[in-house]
């Protein structure tokens, strides 16, 4: 009788046991295809990005295809007169980025001085 009680005793802790193992199989299971998903919901963004970062780039390319075709018909003066625009205005951008840069790091030096 003590050997049935033994026997029985231990099928239910080999049950227990199986069961453990197929739970701990069950959630490793559920974080491989939920890690999968994750990789395959990445590898998604990532091609959509690629074909937004494409047509980005064939867009430039196109309007600047365009405007080198239109610029070969405009008289000489006004192709002066552009490009004296365009150089005035990229001296504006890059002294306001210069000033922007000077600001920013005059702020970190603020910041710096203030916490000693």
């Amino acid at each position: 009788m003590l050997r049935k009680i033994r026997r029985i005793v231990s099928a239910m802790e080999d049950l227990q046991q199986q069961q453990k193992i197929n739970e701990a199989a069950h959630q490793f299971v559920e974080a491989l295809t939920e890690s999968y998903g994750a990789n395959i919901d990445f590898v998604a963004a990532q091609k959509t990005n690629a074909e937004i970062t494409k047509r980005f780039f064939e867009a430039v390319i196109d309007d600047l295809r365009e405007r080198g075709e239109a610029r070969r018909d405009m008289p000489r003066e006004e192709l002066v007169s552009e490009q004296e625009r365009q150089l005035k205005a990229a001296q504006a951008f890059s002294q306001e980025s210069a000033r922007t840069y000077v600001d920013f790091l005059d702020s970190l030096f603020f910041y710096w001085r203030s916490r000693r």
